[in-house]
């Protein structure tokens, strides 16, 4: 079995070790964000048995009402696809409306067939449907107009 099967199967020593292995190979690199990690796996063994979790050493836990790392960066890259929507895709005054109206169309019809998809059709490449396809995939709802707006003056 190697080393990321037995990450899958959640074997704790088997995914240290895999983690001090990544850190043997990269601790030379000359990268600041390689360095980063080998500081923080280091620190991360000093400190578990005093309670501290990886994602506490790591910086990935939220602070108290904040949003998970994961859920922060789903929503950036919806916000990013419907930026990118409504500069190719939508014009005129009402774009926010516009994109409403065309996403809940999208959601109630193409959507339900490929939700369960880890990537769009490759012929919705460039298109329409692949800004919808992610927006979706961020969070599964039509956002309100207001919330669109929003997210396009930013």
């Amino acid at each position: 079995m190697s080393g990321g099967d037995c990450l899958i199967l959640n074997e704790p020593l088997a995914a240290i070790r895999s983690l001090r292995r990544v850190a043997e190979l990269v601790h030379d690199s000359g990268d600041p964000a390689a360095e980063r990690f080998v500081s923080k796996l280091g620190e991360y063994e000093n400190s578990v048995r005093a309670g501290f979790t990886f994602d506490e050493i790591f910086g990935l836990k939220p602070h108290r009402g904040g949003r998970s790392w994961h859920d922060a960066e789903m929503l950036q890259k919806r916000d990013s696809w419907l930026r990118l929507a409504a500069q190719r895709y939508f014009a005129g005054p009402s774009i926010a409306e516009q994109i409403v109206d065309a996403l809940s169309v999208f959601a109630a019809g193409d959507w339900q067939k490929v939700k369960a998809f880890a990537d769009p059709p490759s012929a919705w490449r460039g298109t329409e449907r692949e800004a919808f396809f992610w927006v979706l995939k961020a969070g599964d709802d039509v956002l309100a107009a207001r919330s669109v707006r929003r997210i396009l003056k930013r």
